[in-house]
């Protein structure tokens, strides 16, 4: 699946190619500029992401068809959405994170970030563990409750915290590492400034 001008795409092609050449043009999702974020639930169910306008788009059809679920908060763009099970969460351009406990369809009153502006990137590391990584601030925030509730957890001291990876800690006795991208750069961004989940439950 892809989007361009909030128009969504889906690849058609076989499974395996070298190249992925085969789309079909799904349809505009309303008047919204851009899908900022796409992310896969389940079999067949895909949330999105969008701006500007900062709606939630959901398909149970692996995007033959799409729902507008509404408008979260202010939000005028989704830029992140991440998610453990049932349990999606999406970060906006306020500052905010929502949650959604049913795949997406419905979603409850966002958590505001203390002193970020932007959720730029969100990403679940297993023991129902999500970071996300902010804008304008670039710091990093931690939930240990699938998103309930979020604290503070690494100030980078960098103008963004644009994209998040996680690779958990290996048998060969590799810690877990945190790799992203700040102010639009790849860099290492060191081992854990806090505690990571219980190895055997990291993703």
């Amino acid at each position: 699946m892809a989007a361009n001008a909030a128009t969504m795409y889906r690849y058609t092609g076989p499974e395996w190619a070298y190249e992925l050449t085969s789309w079909s043009n799904e349809g505009a999702l309303g008047s919204q500029t851009s899908v900022t974020a796409l992310y896969v639930v389940s079999s067949g169910v895909l949330v999105a992401g969008t701006a500007a306008g900062g709606r939630i788009y959901r398909s149970t059809n692996t995007g033959d068809t799409w729902t507008d679920i509404g408008r979260l908060g202010s939000a005028t763009a989704v830029p992140a959405i991440a998610g453990n099970g049932a349990v999606v969460v999406a970060g906006t351009d306020e500052g905010k994170i929502y949650r959604s406990a049913d795949s997406g369809a419905t979603w409850g009153a966002g958590a505001a970030l203390a002193s970020a502006t932007n959720v730029a990137s969100i990403i679940y590391v297993g023991d129902s563990t999500f970071l996300a990584g902010t804008g304008a601030n670039g710091k990093i925030y931690r939930s240990t409750d699938d998103g309930v509730s979020w604290s503070e957890a690494a100030d980078l001291t960098e103008a963004s915290v644009d994209e998040l990876h996680y690779y958990a800690a290996t048998t060969y006795g590799s810690p877990p590492r945190l790799w992203g991208t700040r102010a639009r750069r790849w860099r290492w961004l060191g081992r854990w400034r806090f505690t990571p989940p219980p190895v055997g439950n990291a993703q």
